[in-house]
C-alpha cells in the first residue's frame, strides 16, 4: 500500500473525529452511527492499526456517553481497548481495565452476547495475568471458564473464546483447577477448533503453533508457522504484517528452519 493511500486513510479518520461533535448536534444518532460504520471500514483496511483503534475508541466512547443503554457500543469499545492494549508498549493495564469496564457494562445490558462474555473473560484474565498463582483465588479461573462456556453456549464457533478456553485449560496451575470443569487434556482440541473456525486468523494459528512447540510436537509447530508466513488473506492484516510474520520467523528459527 502506498504512503499516499495510508496518509489519505489516516486523514479520513481524523476528519471523522473532528466532525463527530458537530454531526451529533446537527443530525443526531443516525449520523454518528453512519460515521462509526465508515470508520470501522477504514479500521479493517488501514495499515496504521494503532492510530485507527485510537480514533475508533473516541467514537465508541462518544456513542456510549450519548446512549448509555447501547450494549453494542460498549462491546465495540471493549473490543477496541483490548486490541490496543495488546499492541501498545506502555500502558497495557490501563487499556485492559477500560476494556473490562466496558465489557461488564455491555453484559449488564445484554447477557446473551457471546462476544461480550469473551471480552469479559479476556480482559479479566489479562488484568490478573501477572499475579503469582498463590495470590489468585480459585474462583478466578472458574469465573473465566464460566464466561467462556457461556460464550460458546451462545456461539459454539466463537473462535477467540475457543482459543482462550484452550489457553486457560493449558496454563492454569494444578492448585487452581479445583473449581474448573475442563481438563488440561482438552486444551489442544479447543485450540484446533479455534483455527478451524477462523483459518485465516494468524493470531489464532500462531498461538496453536506456540502450543505445539511447548508440547514438543515440533512438526505441527513448524507446519503452522509456515502457514502463517504464507497466508495470502490474513484476517488481521496489520497484525500479520507487523507482528505475526515476525513471530513466525522467530519460531521457525527455534525449530531450526
Amino acid at each position: 500500500m502506498s504512503f499516499r493511500s495510508a496518509f489519505v486513510r489516516r486523514g479520513i479518520l481524523y476528519f471523522f473525529i473532528i466532525n463527530c461533535a458537530f454531526l451529533s448536534l446537527a443530525f443526531g444518532q443516525e449520523a454518528i452511527a453512519g460515521f462509526i460504520e465508515r470508520v470501522e471500514h477504514v479500521l479493517v483496511n488501514t495499515p496504521s492499526f494503532p492510530d485507527a483503534l485510537q480514533s475508533a475508541i473516541m467514537l465508541y466512547q462518544k456513542e456510549t456517553e450519548q446512549n448509555p443503554n447501547n450494549a453494542e457500543a460498549f462491546e465495540k469499545l471493549a473490543w477496541a481497548c483490548l486490541e490496543l492494549g495488546e499492541i501498545v508498549v506502555k500502558g497495557k493495564l490501563e487499556w485492559y481495565q477500560r476494556s473490562h469496564i466496558a465489557a461488564k457494562r455491555s453484559l449488564a445490558l445484554n447477557e446473551e452476547s457471546a462476544q461480550g462474555h469473551f471480552l469479559y473473560a479476556a480482559t479479566k484474565g489479562l488484568i490478573v495475568e501477572d499475579f503469582p498463582f498463590w495470590k489468585l483465588s480459585p474462583k478466578t479461573p472458574f469465573e473465566l471458564e464460566r464466561h467462556l462456556l457461556r460464550a460458546l453456549e451462545i456461539e459454539p464457533n466463537h473462535a477467540r473464546a475457543l482459543n482462550m478456553m484452550g489457553m486457560l485449560l493449558n496454563k492454569v496451575p494444578g492448585p487452581l483447577r479445583m473449581l474448573m470443569k475442563g481438563k488440561r487434556k482438552d486444551a489442544e482440541g479447543y485450540l484446533i477448533r479455534a483455527v478451524q473456525a477462523e483459518p485465516t486468523s494468524t493470531r489464532l494459528r500462531l498461538l496453536l503453533a506456540e502450543y505445539y512447540y511447548e508440547e514438543k510436537k515440533l512438526q505441527f509447530a513448524k507446519e503452522h508457522a509456515k502457514r502463517i508466513m504464507n497466508e495470502s488473506s490474513p484476517k488481521e492484516l496489520w497484525l500479520w504484517e507487523n507482528k505475526h510474520k515476525r513471530d513466525a520467523v522467530e519460531l521457525l528459527s527455534l525449530l531450526g528452519e
